[in-house]
């Protein structure tokens, strides 16, 4: 993701909070400790401000890596959709473990799935629409697909 503390829609990750079922009164706590930020400006060395931005998380505060990882919550539910709708295939490590079809971080994301045309549409897909209800931007200069050395070479 490109800036993806920069990204986090306020909105969306209350939506996201309320989703998964977190009380109204611990999500409006958690939205007065986010909200609770603003900024000045020296201009011709005077201060100019208050500035109250409407997105972003903190890098350094101890709450947005937790919250950053329940924005990409949203991601997270559409993959597991897209699964459960078998559009995407993900893989399992051993015959009797669960699948896995991403692994998420900050700025790094791991999808594993089945090389084919039309799951890498699926995928393409699913992360223009997160882009667009979650403000999140894939940062495609740093974008790749590695395949295993038994897929088609057509495919790569």
């Amino acid at each position: 993701m490109n800036k993806a503390y920069n990204r986090v829609e306020w909105g969306f990750l209350d939506i996201i909070m309320e989703k998964m079922g977190f009380e109204k009164k611990w999500r409006k706590m958690v939205m007065r400790c986010v909200k609770s930020i603003s900024y000045s400006v020296l201009i011709n060395g005077d201060p100019n401000g208050p500035i109250m931005p409407s997105r972003g998380l903190i890098q350094g505060d101890l709450l947005s890596p937790y919250l950053f990882l329940l924005y990409t919550e949203g991601l997270v539910a559409m993959l597991a959709q897209a699964e459960e709708n078998k559009l995407v295939e993900g893989l399992k490590i051993y015959k009797s473990s669960p699948w896995i079809n991403n692994l998420l971080f900050a700025y790094y994301n791991l999808f594993f799935c089945r090389a084919s045309m039309q799951t890498n549409a699926h995928i393409h897909q699913l992360l223009k629409e997160y882009e667009q209800v979650s403000s999140q931007k894939v940062n495609r200069e740093n974008t790749s697909m590695v395949f295993c050395t038994n897929v088609d070479s057509q495919l790569k």
